[in-house]
C-alpha cells in the first residue's frame, strides 16, 4: 500500500535527482495593517509581512492549456514542496518573486498526499 510518507519521500527524490532544475522562489504575504499615531508616525497593531524561500521547478503550459482566459500566454507552473511552504499560497494576497520577477499566484493547488504544490503563476 502507498501511503503518504511514500508519496512524500518521491517528492523529495524528484527534487533531489533533477537538483538542476529547481530555482529558487520567494513567497511573500504581505502584513496586515494596523494603527498609525498621527503625531509620531509610529504603528502599532497589525501583523508584518511572511517571507517564505523554497525551491520550485518551473514547468510550462503547452500550447493545448492555454485558453487565453483561465491560462494566458505567459502564465507557467511552479512546483513547490509542500513541506518548504510555510504559508498558504491560496492566499489571494500572496505574491511570488521568481527568475527576477515579481508574479501573482493565480492558482493554487496541492496533491492529496500533501507532498507537492502546483501553482500557476503569471507575471505581474
Amino acid at each position: 500500500m502507498t501511503t503518504r510518507a511514500k508519496f512524500q519521500g518521491i517528492a523529495d527524490k524528484i527534487f533531489t535527482k533533477f537538483a538542476d532544475l529547481v530555482k529558487p522562489a520567494v513567497f511573500i504575504k504581505p502584513g496586515t495593517g494596523g494603527t498609525q499615531d498621527p503625531i509620531t508616525g509610529v504603528v502599532t497593531g497589525g501583523s508584518p509581512p511572511i517571507v517564505n524561500s523554497a525551491g520550485t521547478i518551473r514547468e510550462d503550459y503547452t500550447a493545448r492549456e492555454v485558453d487565453g482566459q483561465k491560462i494566458q500566454v505567459n502564465d507557467f507552473k511552479l512546483l513547490v514542496r509542500a513541506q518548504e511552504l510555510t504559508l498558504d499560497p491560496r492566499t489571494d494576497s500572496v505574491t511570488v518573486a521568481f527568475d527576477g520577477n515579481s508574479c501573482n499566484i493565480i492558482n493554487a493547488s496541492k496533491d492529496a498526499a500533501d507532498a507537492v504544490w502546483t501553482l500557476q503563476v503569471r507575471k505581474a
